[in-house]
């Protein structure tokens, strides 16, 4: 399957601007769609949708994970409909491919590339996540009434409809 223009406009839409950086004299394009994300699941056993697995992406703490995610997300979809990098995973490990020096950028392009590949939250889901989080920590049985509720530094969360004042202290 070949992109089209259209394709790759409503691609760079929703992941945003491919990320681009050097690597061994050759341009690269980094990026994260699922196929990618998969391949690093195969490679490694770990999952990028979990936090604890961008947590152990630090070259220097785990070389090992952080050079497999960058391979992965070397991985671009050819035009026979196959996936290939620039660089196998030896490769990548050899000093003149990324260098000391190099190793922030690649690091920080990696990141961004991640970034813009996954899943974000829809424009009301952090409403409805509060809303949900407040009805369980406040004594509120209508939810509706849990948008009536203030924040009292001495005592948390506290509903104030049905309340007398002098039920409630400071």
């Amino acid at each position: 399957m070949r992109e089209t223009p259209e394709t790759d406009l409503l691609t760079e839409d929703i992941t945003g601007k491919p990320v681009e950086l050097m690597l061994a004299g050759r341009d690269c394009v980094i990026g994260y769609p699922m196929h990618n994300i998969l391949l690093f699941k195969k490679q490694t056993g770990l999952s990028l949708f979990s936090a604890a697995t961008w947590d152990r992406l630090d070259f220097e703490e785990d070389s090992e994970i952080w050079t497999a995610c960058l391979w992965a997300g070397l991985h671009q979809r050819q035009a026979d409909g196959s996936w290939a990098s620039p660089f196998t995973i030896e490769e990548l490990n050899r000093p003149e491919v990324i260098g000391l020096g190099n190793a922030v950028r690649v690091h920080n392009a990696m990141f961004s590339a991640l970034t813009n590949w996954m899943p974000r939250k829809k424009a009301g889901d952090d409403a409805t996540a509060e809303k949900k989080i407040l009805t369980a920590v406040t004594p509120c049985q209508d939810p509706e009434a849990v948008g009536t509720a203030e924040t009292s530094s001495a005592s948390g969360l506290m509903p104030t409809e049905g309340l007398a004042s002098s039920a409630v202290s400071s």
